[in-house]
This record gives structure tokens, C-alpha cells and sequence, in this order.
């Protein structure tokens, strides 16, 4: 269950991910607004941006940001590969922590996702 804040809900209108080709070897930094999708190019893969939060802050079951700070930034992301849902596998979004990338990841044989900052309005 994801709250987010008043003061945190009108402040932040994107995000920066950093999305790593391993192939490749490449990394680009591509800004999203939040709600919008991102397909990556010559890849099935198409990322849904949901929820930013800030200060992440998790409490029993809920979800939420402590401050509008930026001391733990956290989006919620869906990632679809040819249409069908491959992460998270359950529960409403997965979740990219700026400070902690490798916490939950999103596993893929060729691509990385990693959240570099939030952009404010």
C-alpha cells in the first residue's frame, strides 16, 4: 500500500534511469515523466514509471515517503517484455532505490535499470 504525501505528491514531475546495454556496453541516461512509459530501443522491453518517492520510508505494510528530501530516492516501475509483465512478478510495482541498486534489481540477460534522481517540477 503506496501514500504518498501532499507535499511530496505535486513536487516531483520525472525521473532520470540509467539503462545499462550489457551487450553493448553502453549506458544512457534517459528523464521519463512520471506515469509515462519508456520502450527501449531494438528491445521488447517497455518500463511503466509509477511512484516516486523521495525519502522512502517503509512501515509495516505501507509505503511512503519521510520528507521531501531527497535521501533515499525510490520509483515504482512495471516492466513489460512483449506485452506481458515480467516485473515485479508480484505486487503492485517493483521498486529502484538510487542509493541501493542492488536491492530487488530488475534481472535481465541483457539490460540494467538503475534510478539516478528524481526531477522536480
Amino acid at each position: 500500500n503506496t501514500v504518498i504525501p501532499p507535499g511530496v505528491k505535486d513536487k516531483w514531475s520525472a525521473v532520470t534511469l540509467l539503462v545499462k546495454d550489457k551487450k553493448a556496453n553502453t549506458t544512457e541516461e534517459v528523464t521519463v515523466p512520471l506515469g509515462d512509459e519508456l520502450t527501449i530501443p531494438d528491445s521488447k522491453l517497455t518500463i511503466k514509471i509509477g511512484v516516486f518517492l523521495p525519502d522512502f520510508k517503509m512501515s509495516g505494510q505501507i509505503i511512503t515517503s519521510a520528507s521531501n528530501a531527497p535521501n533515499n530516492p525510490t520509483v515504482g516501475i512495471k516492466i513489460y517484455e512483449d506485452g506481458k509483465q515480467i516485473f515485479p512478478e508480484e505486487g503492485d510495482w517493483g521498486w529502484l532505490y538510487a542509493n541501493f541498486p542492488t536491492i530487488h534489481p530488475f534481472q535481465h540477460e541483457q539490460y540494467e535499470l538503475a534510478l539516478k534522481e528524481g526531477v522536480k517540477k
